[in-house]
């Protein structure tokens, strides 16, 4: 059997095979390096998502802003509620001293 007919053809194979092998080589050896990176993205998201678990959610803030009004007025009201025992007080206070000034 006479294999002079296919060495061209067995040739270019291996070429191929071999630039093939070649360029494989060259774009997968940068995915081992972007695999750490993938992985070092992953583990840092996974830790922005474990503390933002903690967080209150936009439900959460509303019922705190609600919340906040309501103490609020609430404040509001016992502020006058004091301004209204403070002139009281100083209109007994007057009213004790004029007694005690008219008894002397």
């Amino acid at each position: 059997m006479d294999f002079a007919p296919i060495v061209p053809w067995l040739s270019a194979v291996a070429l191929l095979i071999s630039i093939g092998t070649s360029v494989t080589a060259f774009f997968t050896s940068g995915s081992k390096r972007n695999a750490e990176k993938l992985a070092d993205v992953e583990g840092r998201v996974q830790k922005l998502e474990g503390e933002m678990r903690h967080l209150p959610d936009k439900d959460a803030v509303h019922r705190l802003e609600l919340t906040l009004k309501d103490l609020q007025a609430e404040i509001m009201k016992i502020g006058t509620s004091a301004e209204q025992s403070a002139r009281s007080t100083a209109r007994m206070e007057t009213y004790l001293l004029e007694q005690k000034k008219s008894a002397a």
